[in-house]
């Protein structure tokens, strides 16, 4: 996973990203804030459940999957966290059409 893409780590945490970027919690938790208006599981949720957007509006394969599958891909621990997610940040929940999502995304 290159680390553009090390929000879809599964069980990622602020601690894990400080490390692997080589700074320290507080200057990265401080950083996120700052810039992002957010803590850090909100913008990794945020990150995640726009990645997952993007791809089901693009991807007609990712669009097939089942929510167990796009939960595991976008490193959720389990479905349920994910559609909360996913409910939260777009309002929806996952079983709506494309069009819907596409609306949500760029709200």
């Amino acid at each position: 996973m290159n680390s553009k893409n090390l929000f879809l780590k599964k069980g990622i945490t602020l601690a894990s990203l400080a490390k692997n970027i080589k700074t320290n919690t507080i200057y990265l938790s401080e950083t996120i804030k700052t810039h992002k208006g957010k803590n850090f599981a909100t913008y990794l949720n945020d990150l995640r459940i726009n990645f997952a957007l993007n791809r089901l509006i693009k991807d007609k394969k990712f669009q097939a999957y089942k929510v167990p599958v796009i939960a595991e891909e976008l490193g959720y621990n389990n479905a349920q966290a994910f559609s909360l997610a996913f409910k939260k940040k777009t309002g929806t929940s996952l079983s709506i059409d494309t069009k819907e999502i596409e609306k949500s995304f760029n709200t």
